[in-house]
């Protein structure tokens, strides 16, 4: 026989469930304030790039106001420096794509904004430090979720 008779009512199961991100249509774990990993990330994008845009309102490269993009020393993939101010800059879009399809250009750009001890501490924490016997380095930090939710925290004010 079944689980439940004719004509009886299915009593539904009661668990808790996990809440959910609030944004339309999203449905995935929330993670810190409402919201999901991708959605916090993406909040946390738009803080970062407004205060990058606040701080350099000119192109840093060739002073245009026109079409300015938020701009990355090193890439945005490396989420452990992803939104640190020292990591974020301003370019219009044609010095940013410049810059981007040229690799070289675009190091001797760094170098001569941010210096080279502090472009060390990029790639350091990028990257992971330099062992000291081999000079190798050791491999990026793990990033964690809870590591996406403090960063939250510290660009909105802790207004999370």
């Amino acid at each position: 026989m079944g689980r439940y008779r004719f004509g009886e009512a299915v009593k539904k199961a009661t668990h808790h469930r996990t809440p959910r991100c609030t944004r339309q249509r999203c449905g995935k774990a929330e993670l810190s304030a409402g919201l999901c990993r991708s959605h916090l990330i993406d909040a946390c994008d738009a803080i970062a790039r407004a205060d990058a845009l606040s701080r350099h309102p000119v192109c840093v490269r060739c002073g245009s106001t026109r079409t300015l993009q938020w701009s990355h020393h090193l890439s945005r993939r490396f989420m452990s420096i992803r939104w640190a101010p020292m990591n974020a800059t301003v370019h219009c879009a044609a010095c940013h794509k410049l810059l981007t399809e040229h690799p070289a250009l675009h190091t001797e750009h760094i170098l001569d904004l941010i210096g080279v001890e502090n472009y060390d501490r990029l790639l350091d924490s990028a990257y992971g430090p330099r062992d000291e016997h081999s000079g190798v380095r050791t491999g990026p930090p793990q990033f964690k979720h809870a590591d996406i939710v403090a960063w939250h925290e510290t660009l909105s004010g802790g207004t999370a």
